[in-house]
């Protein structure tokens, strides 16, 4: 994997290479070296993530092209014309319920 034309996997391998052959280094030190490695590889892993190959969703890539959408000119709601569809309060009330919670 590249970023910014410098090969990751590569540079890693170069690195565990390296400190393999080199025995002065304490063990404490090749661990901590070592788990330094692991963790550049899963965020290197992330980098490269986007909605075509994860489960994140189109929204989440980055550096995608946003719609230019123009606008209408239209203000939000209803529009002149439309024909509206309003509940109307009942005229004549022929009874009433109560309903009341039972334990």
């Amino acid at each position: 994997m590249k970023i910014s034309n410098i090969d990751v996997d590569a540079a890693l391998a170069n690195v565990r290479q390296q400190l393999q052959a080199d025995t002065t280094v304490a063990p404490s030190m090749r661990t901590a070296i070592e788990l330094l490695i692991v963790l550049v590889q899963i965020l290197s892993g992330r980098i490269n993530t986007h909605s075509a190959n994860s489960s994140k969703p189109p929204s989440q890539d980055p550096n995608r092209p946003r719609q230019n959408r123009l606008k209408s000119g239209r203000k939000p709601g209803g529009q002149p014309g439309r024909v509206g569809k309003t509940l109307q309060p009942v005229v004549n009330v022929t009874g009433c319920t109560a309903h009341r919670m039972t334990d």
